[in-house]
């Protein structure tokens, strides 16, 4: 895909006809999306809203992914770090793939604002995010998608039940995983096996929060493998405050079981129900 099939892909977007961003470049793990800015892109102080600069993070990143892993790409997870604020000009993120694989990069943005043709361009934010590489609607429909959705369901069906004999017979005997580094009482980091997951995360974690991730999307990839996005909603039981926290699970199905699980989630939002 070269760069005008590029920017027929950003233009096909109905939200980027609200935006109207470009794109710049589009080569060999890296993009730049360029937006002009207007009073559409202006919060109430006549600063571009941040959603706006989170939107350009979110398509570069995507875009400079997508130019080694093919157009069948989907984000996974992005952080975004306000640095400055921008008024006038052109907001510029150039993206590039930190790493990656054969099927998913990290990739980090740089978003820039440019005042005018005679000052030099200012850093307002950093980003980092996560794509993944899908595949085509025929394949997602297959049959061994329809396992991998199975063992998904089952899985978040017994999280809502606080079923642990169910959730424990779903994990697969050589499983591991991966939780956000953060998380309260010391659950974050990678996970091997069952037993760990099973006590040292969830156990620890559900015995002070009575909540249950909840999925909203279910992207398949491939014949053994799900992304999914969704929230934790629920309170803390020693506060008795709410919160909601996004979460994406990365989960890999092996002979109908469950055979690792990454966990992106908002930590900070764990801790503030603490509070």
């Amino acid at each position: 895909m070269d760069l005008a099939t590029a920017q027929q892909v950003l233009d096909a977007q109905p939200f980027n006809r609200v935006i109207g961003a470009r794109l710049e470049a589009f080569a060999d793990g890296n993009a730049i999306l360029a937006i002009d800015i207007a009073d559409q892109h202006r919060q109430q102080f006549g600063l571009v809203h941040g959603g706006v600069m989170a939107y350009a993070a979110d398509n570069a990143l995507t875009f400079a992914a997508g130019s080694v892993l093919g157009p069948n790409v989907l984000t996974g997870g992005m952080t975004v770090n306000y640095l400055r604020p921008a008024r006038d000009g052109v907001l510029r993120a150039h993206a590039a793939v930190a790493r990656g694989s054969a099927r998913q990069a990290v990739c980090t943005v740089e978003i820039f604002v440019t005042a005018s043709e005679d000052t030099a361009p200012t850093l307002c934010a950093i980003a980092q995010g996560w794509v993944v590489q899908t595949d085509s609607a025929k394949e997602a429909d297959s049959a061994p998608a329809d396992g991998v959705r199975g063992t998904v369901a089952a899985l978040y069906s017994a999280f809502a039940a606080a079923d642990g004999a169910a959730l424990a017979d779903l994990l697969h005997p050589q499983f591991v995983g991966r939780v956000s580094s953060g998380m309260p009482f010391g659950a974050g980091g990678p996970v091997e096996g069952p037993e760990q997951m099973l006590l040292g995360v969830w156990g620890a974690t559900f015995a002070e929060y009575d909540t249950a991730p909840q999925p909203d999307e279910v992207v398949v990839v491939g014949s053994d493998r799900a992304i999914v996005f969704g929230y934790y909603r629920g309170r803390s039981r020693s506060t008795d405050q709410s919160f909601e926290a996004a979460f994406t699970h990365d989960i890999t199905v092996r002979d109908g079981k469950v055979a690792s699980l990454v966990q992106i989630t908002d930590t900070k939002s764990w801790h503030d129900a603490l509070v």
